[in-house]
């Protein structure tokens, strides 16, 4: 069954796409081929539908394991409509810790601007959370991100946070950033 629907999940064929999305929805089959269909659906012949689709899908699903090939077919199909509903599965206290924290290493996937990631560190309380955000900062690289990371360094109430900043700034070859580096040292 599962080969017949990754064979299915390959095709373009619109009739191949609609059996994908009624699969998918079907209760008697189990999460292997739900995985499956939907990465099916958000493979190479996905459409703004079809990312519709799934994200509609998400709330219904049974499993961390369908809900986490939806985040994974989402982030890799990008799009501003993606990108902005990850970081609301990543901002929702209701959702797993696990799923929220694939939903923020997604973002940047997906094109999730980094100063949204940015600002989510801020909403959230959870240290694992605030943990994933710091490394989707690190690796991003950007200045934006590297001001944000400076801004958590200098100034987080939370010293193991703080850390956790200094040690993805220790990576960086900017001046800009050794030079606070070394005033945060000498504090």
């Amino acid at each position: 069954g599962r080969q017949a629907l990754s064979t299915l999940a390959q095709s373009g064929d619109p009739r191949a796409r609609t059996y994908l999305r009624t699969a998918v929805q079907r209760d008697d089959l189990n999460d292997e081929m739900r995985v499956a269909a939907i990465r099916g659906i958000g493979r190479d012949y996905a459409t703004s539908q079809d990312a519709e689709f799934l994200r509609s899908l998400y709330a219904k699903l049974p499993s961390e394991k369908t809900k986490d090939a939806v985040l994974e077919a989402l982030g890799e199909m990008g799009g501003s409509a993606n990108a902005k509903w990850l970081m609301t599965i990543a901002g929702n206290n209701d959702e797993s810790l696990r799923l929220r924290r694939r939903a923020v290493q997604l973002t940047e996937r997906a094109g999730t601007p980094i100063s949204d990631v940015a600002q989510l560190y801020d909403r959230v309380d959870d240290p694992q959370m605030k943990d994933a955000v710091i490394a989707t900062l690190s690796s991003n690289g950007t200045k934006a991100a590297t001001d944000k990371l400076l801004a958590i360094a200098k100034s987080d109430q939370n010293y193991a946070m703080r850390r956790r900043a200094v040690n993805a700034l220790a990576r960086s070859e900017d001046p800009r950033v050794k030079d606070a580096l070394k005033d945060i040292v000498e504090k």
